[in-house]
């Protein structure tokens, strides 16, 4: 029987590159530190605001997988990173051949597809092409999870911390692990030349407005600033009552409070689901966070509780040691 040394090994859990090793790695340290010694009261220089969207422009086209940054950072080509992970993704399939046994290499494959047209909402088994039963879907998505491919976001009623104790595991979210996977298995470098085209000329307004890439970034953002020695849970609220259609793209906890993060796609749009949940008492939710391609600001909600603009560029700064 083989052992394990149980208190002798430590285990860490690893994503894709953050935006901020991006940021390293493209040798771009001076943003870095800019963007780190900036916060809702003391927002960024609009020179500094203009080069960080560009470069988060830059980040969710190439992704976070080493060689695919390595690549761009050596040639400056989107289309050569695409290769790269067009190349990552085969891998992937022609490793699903491998667990035969316990999954079907195609379904894994439909899932793993289905998890990135259905990003941002709840997922629906049905929707996996194939006529496949939900129990083989779950078990195809539990290996997916396993390795680290997809990420679960579970919706949880928020009522206290922990989150995780009041999660309802039939309605779950799905993250694919990285944006530049994500791009590419929804085809979108099929045509990257005319992809590319039209995502470096887009406004902050439509640039994340693809695919609830927005949504996807801020969730990823999240967990790899998050510490190494665990596996960490994303979160999201919804308002389960029939009729209504509130939700929350995510809740964490912050020195013992619930904190409600609504992601934008732009500097506008409604705030109300986020209203409607820091209105309710039994929550006992004091301020929220937007997250957005704007710059770093704060204003108040109309019950006048404080509301912090954190850029999606700037999720890091959620983390940092005050």
């Amino acid at each position: 029987m083989s052992s394990f040394g149980v208190g002798r090994v430590s285990s860490l859990f690893v994503y894709p590159m953050s935006f901020d090793e991006f940021l390293t790695a493209t040798g771009q340290e001076g943003l870095l530190r800019t963007k780190r010694n900036s916060s809702p009261t003391n927002p960024l220089p609009e020179a500094f605001y203009n080069r960080l969207v560009e470069a988060f422009r830059s980040y969710m086209l190439v992704g976070g997988m080493l060689e695919a940054v390595a690549t761009y950072t050596e040639t400056g080509s989107y289309r050569y990173s695409s290769d790269i992970v067009s190349e990552i993704i085969q891998g992937y399939q022609d490793d699903f051949a491998k667990y035969g046994a316990k999954a079907n290499p195609l379904l894994l494959r439909q899932t793993l597809i289905s998890v990135a047209h259905q990003a941002g909402a709840k997922f629906v088994y049905s929707r996996v092409e194939g006529q496949y039963r939900s129990a083989e879907v779950k078990v195809a998505l539990e290996m997916l999870k396993d390795a680290g491919l997809i990420i679960p976001t579970y919706h949880t009623d928020a009522n206290g911390v922990p989150l995780g104790a009041e999660i309802n595991e039939r309605v779950v979210k799905y993250l694919i692990h990285d944006t530049g996977v994500l791009l590419g298995i929804l085809g979108i470098d099929d045509d990257i030349d005319d992809s590319i085209k039209e995502m470096m000329v887009a406004d902050s307004i439509n640039l994340v407005d693809k695919g609830h890439v927005a949504e996807m970034m801020a969730g990823l953002e999240l967990i790899k600033y998050s510490s190494p020695q665990k596996r960490h849970q994303l979160y999201y609220w919804q308002n389960m009552n029939k009729g209504t259609c509130a939700e929350v793209d995510y809740v964490i906890a912050r020195s013992g409070s619930i904190v409600p993060i609504e992601v934008k796609s732009g500097v506008k749009g409604s705030m109300s689901s986020m209203y409607s949940l820091m209105r309710n008492p039994q929550k006992h939710i004091e301020m929220g966070i937007r997250c957005s391609l704007e710059n770093f600001g704060t204003f108040e909600s109309p019950d006048g509780k404080k509301i912090d603009i954190i850029p999606l560029y700037a999720i890091s700064n959620l983390f940092a040691e005050k």
